[in-house]
Order: C-alpha cells, then sequence, then structure tokens
C-alpha cells in the first residue's frame, strides 16, 4: 500500500531530483514485496550507492533481487542496470550472475546495432570493458582484449570520455604486462596518469600508481614502488577509500616480505585481510588471504593459517577458479603431513 503512494511523491519515473538514500528505499521495498514498481528507475542508483558506501554484499544481493523481480513481471531490465548489477556481483565473486548480466546486456546492444540503431557510446564501451575484464579473470586474455580494443576504440572517437578512455588503457597495459610487454605498457600508464592529473581524479590516478608500482617491482625497483604505493595510501587514505587502502597495504606487505621486514609486512596483512573481510570483497580476500595465511602458519599459527587457507580455496571454487583452489589444497595437504 505505501510503495505506490512513495514512488510517486518521491519523483515517480523522474528520479533526477531523487536523493540515493530514497531510491534505495523504493528498490528495497519493491522487491520486498515482489512489485516491478519503479525497479527499472531506482535499482540501479540504489546499487551504485550501496557501492560508493562500500556495502558489497547488499548492493549484490539487491542486484540479484532486482533482475529476479523484474524477470518474473517480464519487464525489461534496463542496460544501465544489467550493467552496476554485474559489477556489483563481481565484487562478492558472484561471477556467474555477473557473466550472464553481461552477456544479457551485449545481446541487447547487438540487437539494437541489428535494427539500425546506435547504441550509447558510453554504455556500449563501458559493457565491452567490464566483460573484457571478466574474461581476463577467467584466464582469457586474448579473448578479453579483443573486447577492450573494441571499448577503447568507441571511446577515443569523443573528448568527454577522456576518463574512461584511459580506464580501458589501464585494463589494456595489464595483459601488455602479463605478456611480457613491460615498456609499452609502462608508457600506457604514464599517458593516463597525465590524464588523471589534468582531470583532477584523485582515486584513478592512485589506481594507476598502483600499476606503475607493480612494473617496478617486476623490474626489481623495489624502493621505488614502495613509494608509489605509500602516496597511493595516502591518497586512498584523505578520500575514506577503505576499499582502496586495503588493496594498497596489500601490496605494500608484499614488498616488505621481499624486503625481509616480517613483521610490519604482517601487520599491514592483518589489516588489509580484516578490512576486506567487513566489505566482504571475496575478490580481495582471497588473494590477501594466500599470504596472509601462510604467514601464520610460518611462525607458527598453524590452526588460523589453515583456517584462512580455507577460506581462500573456497573462494577460488566459488569463482570457478579450480586450479588456484587446488594450489591451495596442496599447500593444506602439506602442512597436515607428519614430516612438514
Amino acid at each position: 500500500m505505501a510503495l505506490p503512494k512513495l514512488f510517486a511523491d518521491w519523483g515517480g519515473a523522474d528520479g533526477s531530483r531523487r536523493p540515493y538514500p530514497a531510491d534505495y528505499e523504493l528498490a528495497r521495498l519493491a522487491v520486498l514485496v515482489g512489485s516491478p514498481l519503479g525497479l527499472e528507475v531506482t535499482a540501479e542508483p540504489a546499487i551504485r550507492w550501496l557501492g560508493g558506501q562500500f556495502r558489497y554484499p547488499e548492493a549484490a544481493k539487491l542486484a540479484q533481487q532486482a533482475m529476479a523481480c523484474l524477470d518474473r513481471h517480464q519487464v525489461e531490465i534496463p542496460l544501465a542496470l544489467l550493467r552496476v548489477a554485474g559489477e556489483a556481483c563481481v565484487q562478492v565473486g558472484d561471477t556467474p550472475t555477473a557473466r550472464g548480466a553481461y552477456q544479457r546486456a551485449l545481446g541487447r546492444l547487438d540487437d539494437l546495432q541489428t535494427q539500425g540503431q546506435t547504441p550509447d557510446t558510453e554504455d556500449h564501451a563501458y559493457l565491452l570493458a567490464v566483460h573484457g575484464r571478466l574474461l581476463i579473470q577467467d584466464g582469457e586474455p586474448d579473448r578479453a582484449l579483443e573486447f577492450l580494443e573494441q571499448a577503447k576504440q568507441l571511446l577515443s572517437t569523443d573528448q568527454r570520455f577522456r576518463r574512461e578512455h584511459s580506464i580501458v588503457l589501464g585494463d589494456i597495459a595489464r595483459i601488455k604486462v602479463s605478456k611480457g610487454e613491460v615498456d609499452e605498457a609502462l608508457k600506457l600508464h604514464q599517458d593516463r596518469l597525465t590524464v588523471f592529473q589534468a582531470l583532477g581524479d584523485q582515486r584513478s590516478r592512485a589506481v594507476t600508481l598502483g600499476d606503475i608500482a607493480r612494473i617496478k617491482v617486476d623490474k626489481g625497483e623495489v624502493d621505488e614502488a614502495l613509494k608509489l604505493h605509500q602516496d597511493r595510501l595516502t591518497v586512498y587514505q584523505a578520500l575514506g577509500d577503505v576499499d582502496g587502502k586495503a588493496h594498497t597495504l596489500w601490496s605494500i606487505a608484499q614488498i616488505e616480505i621481499q624486503k625481509e621486514d616480517y613483521p610490519n609486512a604482517f601487520l599491514h596483512l592483518q589489516e588489509s585481510y580484516t578490512i576486506l573481510l567487513k566489505l566482504g570483497r571475496l575478490d580481495g580476500i582471497i588473494y590477501v588471504g594466500l599470504d596472509l595465511g601462510q604467514f601464520l602458519c610460518a611462525i607458527g599459527e598453524t590452526e588460523q593459517g589453515v583456517a584462512v587457507l580455507s577460506r581462500s580455496r573456497d573462494g577460488f571454487r566459488k569463482l570457478g577458479q579450480e586450479a588456484q583452489a587446488q594450489q591451495v589444497q596442496a599447500r593444506l595437504d602439506s602442512l597436515s603431513s607428519p614430516d612438514r
């Protein structure tokens, strides 16, 4: 009874002046009662708002519920909702749902082009890029590169998309690093760093500093890499970005392990892992957990280390990365061996 009146009083289909918490309340109520009323316009901003609040599990759950509700009522899911729903599900490790959302969106774009219509450039490029990132995670970098190159081409047509174009350049650069084309990748990262500095985009600048730092580590320039990560950490702390802070602490810990600064490395791993657990970021928990679990076992905290490694193994399995899961299991088996 409340939902129709609230939806009408809070702006109805025109949500341009509606605050994000109101979008969230309307979307939450709609899925609670199984009604599609307003979901096409409230779910997408609500999911984005939850993500911006670092409430990743809630964002993914709302995305799943909203899509299921609209499907039940045979209401076409907007492209923007498919887009943010996929992103939210990736963040908590629900790659099957994310993959399905992206494939539906790309199929819709193909249909529009077949009908002679021109899809929105930004939406089209974004979907190509996020699908490419998922393919990287699935271990298909060459296929991913095809989608990312298409996205780059679309975004290069308009200066308004300089930021988005630079983000895609970063994805391409990371693939080039994996192929050994390090110098070319470094040039791409330096180019995008210049763009982000000109735009005043501190968060994207921090991401790029991390990419450059990882290349510096590969080149053996660990002290310079550490300075870049510390600069990056300062940015994330100033922005209140706890997610970025957690990933940066992990990167710093890896360098400290390399420099045999084990006490600080252990503290940074623990802090990173605690933050990621609180956020529900499975895609970060599994990797930080590998380092932390092995560290705990090495200092005699075997029971706790085994628990952390087991969580990483289960996370890899949830993401469909069985090869990594088996590697963790082999490590767990060696810990239980009597002559370990």
